[in-house]
C-alpha cells in the first residue's frame, strides 16, 4: 500500500492529499495547510488518513512561494504503507499520472488522474518554477479541488516528480482547470531547499521565519531520500576470474547465458543464475569483443591479432576463422546466425555456411567536383544489425551515424551528431523503428529508421560523486529499453513510457574512474551486463529488491 492518505484538519475538514517520503515524514501543497501568499500556517496541527488509519502530524518547514509543505508524523506508518520514492528528473513529454482525493468524486478510496507533462520548466508570473500538465480528467470537466498536494508519478518503476499545487481557473466556471492544465510543484525545489539544509519554518504563532538549518535526524533522512533521482541497480553477480582487463560482454537472448572478453587472451561463458563458468576459450592474443550468436550454439571472438573466431559452445572448439585484419573493431551476428558482420575499415558481411565475404559497406564518397580532393574513409567504431537483418547501423570517428540496406550495402540515411557537437559515435543499436547512439558527449540521441530524423534526446544526468558522464557503449532489448555504458564509472537504463524517454536504472561500479567499454541488456531491462575495463571484472544487475 502507498502511503497517500487524505489531509484533514483536527476537525476533520477535508484539505487535500499528503504522501509520506519517510517513515516520520510526509509532503502536501502549502495552501492546503496556509496561506501561501503571505506565507502563514493556518492548520498547523492536521491529520493524514491512510486507508482507515488516521495519523497526527504538524508542520515543520515549507514554502509559501513555492506552494510545498513538509509534515513531521507524530506516529508511525500504519504496517504495510510504504513511502514514496522521489526524483528530480523529469523527461519533456512523459506521460504522467497522479493520485488523491478530489472533493468531487466519491464511492472509491481515491482518484487518480492521467496524462502529459506539458513543460517540466515552466514558471508563474510570481517566479516560483512548476511543471505544467495536461490533464485528461481535467479536460474532461472534473474539478480538481481536493487533489492538492496529490503526488505525480512518471516512469517506470514510477518515482514522485512533484505534487499538484495549482490550476488556472476557467472564466466561465471556476472549478474547473483552464485548457485540462495543471500545475505542480517540482520535488526538485523540495531537493534543492533540503540540500542546502534550510527550510521556511513557522513558528507557534504561525507566521513564518527566515530559512534556517534543520536539525531534526528525520529531515536529514529525508534528504538523502530525496537526492536519488534513478533507483539504482543490485549488483547479482560478480566475475573476477580474468587476469587483465575485462573489455566485452554479451547475453544470450534469455539471459540465462554471459559471455566475457579479457586482455589475458581468454574469452569465457558463464551461467548468470549462479556464476558457473561453462567454457573458457583461449587465444593466442588479447580478446577485443565477443557475442554470443541468436541460436547459442556459437561464440564469436575478435582478437587483438586482427582475427575473427567463431567457436562451437558444446566442444569449445574452433569452428572458422577469418583472415587478419589491420583495423578489428567489433562483430555483429545477424539475426538468424548465418552471417557475422565483421567491423573493420569497412563492414565485411561473412557468410559463415559459404565462408566467404559477399558484402562489402565502406564509406569512401567521391570528390564532388572534378578537382576537389577527395576526403578520407570514416573508420567505423561499431557496427549492428536490426532484429529483421534488413537494416545495418553504423557509427564513426566522423561523428556521423549511418544506415544501410543490409542486402545490396546502400545507404539509406546518415545522421551528423555534429550538428550538436563535435563527437565520435561510439555505439549504435536498433530498437524497433529507431536507431539509439552512443558518442562522446553528454546527452546521447534516437533517430527515425524511416525518415533519419532526430526524434529525441536522452539527457545523461551528473551523480553526485561520480564525473561527468559521456556514453561508449549501447544496448537494446525490444520491449523499448535502452542501456548505456558510461566514462563514469556508470551505467543507465531508460525506458519509453509512452510520451517520452525516462531513466529507470543506475548501476555504480566501486570506482568511478572505471570506464565501461561494453554492455548488454535483457529481459525488459531487468538484467544488464557491464565490462569494468581495467577494473578486471564483469558485473550483472538486476533491480534493487
Amino acid at each position: 500500500m502507498d502511503a497517500i492518505g487524505r489531509l484533514l484538519s483536527r476537525a476533520e475538514v477535508p484539505l487535500g492529499t499528503a504522501f509520506a517520503v519517510d517513515k516520520g515524514l510526509a509532503l502536501t501543497a502549502f495552501h492546503c495547510v496556509g496561506d501561501r501568499h503571505s506565507g502563514n500556517v493556518v492548520e498547523r496541527s492536521v491529520l493524514i488518513r491512510f486507508g482507515r488509519t488516521e495519523i497526527a502530524a504538524e508542520v515543520a518547514g515549507g514554502s509559501g512561494l513555492e506552494d510545498w509543505a513538509i509534515l513531521k508524523l507524530r506516529e508511525p506508518l500504519p504496517e504495510g504503507v510504504r513511502p514514496l520514492p522521489l526524483a528530480s528528473h523529469v523527461p519533456p513529454s512523459a506521460s504522467f499520472r497522479a493520485f488523491g482525493y478530489p472533493s468531487m468524486v466519491s464511492g472509491t478510496e481515491g482518484f487518480a488522474v492521467s496524462g502529459g507533462v506539458t513543460w517540466p520548466d515552466a514558471r508563474l508570473t510570481t517566479g516560483a518554477p512548476v511543471i505544467q500538465l495536461s490533464c485528461f480528467e481535467a479536460a474532461a470537466g472534473l474539478p480538481m479541488q481536493g487533489l492538492s498536494g496529490a503526488p505525480v508519478f512518471v516512469g517506470n518503476p514510477a518515482r514522485v516528480v512533484g505534487l499538484i499545487r495549482w490550476n488556472e481557473p476557467r472564466l466561465d466556471d471556476p472549478t474547473l482547470a483552464a485548457g485540462g492544465s495543471l500545475f505542480a510543484c517540482p520535488t526538485r525545489v523540495v531537493i534543492d531547499q533540503l540540500e542546502s539544509g534550510m527550510s521556511a519554518e513557522p513558528d507557534v504563532n504561525g507566521s513564518s521565519s527566515t530559512l534556517r538549518a534543520m536539525l531534526d535526524s528525520q529531515l536529514v533522512r529525508a534528504r538523502e531520500a530525496l537526492t536519488m533521482d534513478i533507483p539504482v541497480g543490485r549488483e547479482a553477480l560478480r566475475i573476477q576470474s580474468h587476469e587483465h582487463s575485462v573489455t566485452s560482454v554479451d547475453l544470450s537472448r534469455d539471459g540465462a547465458l554471459l559471455a566475457t572478453a579479457g586482455l589475458d587472451d581468454t574469452a569465457r561463458l558463464w551461467r548468470t543464475d549462479d556464476g558457473e563458468c561453462l567454457i573458457v576459450l583461449h587465444q593466442r592474443s588479447p580478446v577485443k569483443w565477443v557475442r554470443i550468436s541468436p541460436s547459442v550454439d556459437l561464440i564469436a571472438t575478435a582478437g587483438g591479432d586482427g582475427v575473427v573466431r567463431v567457436y562451437d559452445v558444446a566442444s569449445g572448439r574452433t569452428r572458422l576463422e577469418s583472415q587478419p585484419y589491420d583495423w578489428l573493431r567489433a562483430v555483429s551476428w545477424h539475426p538468424k546466425g548465418e552471417r557475422l558482420m565483421v567491423v573493420t575499415e569497412a563492414a565485411l558481411i561473412w557468410n559463415l555456411l559459404s565462408d566467404r565475404i559477399e558484402l562489402e559497406i565502406r564509406d569512401n564518397p567521391p570528390p564532388k567536383r572534378r578537382f576537389q580532393r577527395q576526403r578520407p574513409a570514416t573508420a567505423w567504431m561499431a557496427a549492428r544489425y536490426n532484429d529483421r537483418g534488413d537494416l545495418i547501423a553504423t557509427g564513426g570517428t566522423d561523428g556521423r551515424a549511418r544506415i544501410w540496406n543490409a542486402d545490396d550495402g546502400s545507404l539509406l540515411h546518415e545522421m551528423d551528431h555534429t550538428l550538436f557537437s563535435q563527437s565520435s559515435v561510439t555505439g549504435v543499436a536498433f530498437i524497433d523503428d529507431w536507431l539509439v547512439t552512443a558518442s562522446d558527449r553528454i546527452d546521447q540521441t534516437v533517430w527515425s529508421c524511416r525518415t533519419g530524423q532526430n526524434i529525441a534526446k536522452l539527457k545523461q544526468q551528473r551523480v553526485r560523486g561520480f564525473g561527468f558522464r559521456w556514453a561508449q557503449c549501447v544496448d537494446t532489448c525490444q520491449e523499448k529499453y535502452v542501456a548505456y555504458g558510461n566514462t563514469d564509472g556508470t551505467s543507465t537504463v531508460w525506458s519509453m513510457d509512452g510520451f517520452g524517454w525516462v531513466p529507470v536504472m543506475i548501476n555504480r561500479h566501486a570506482n568511478r574512474l572505471t570506464q565501461i567499454p561494453d554492455i548488454a541488456v535483457r529481459r525488459s531491462g531487468q538484467l544488464v551486463a557491464t565490462a569494468g575495463g581495467e577494473e578486471q571484472t564483469a558485473r550483472v544487475w538486476v533491480p534493487a529488491d
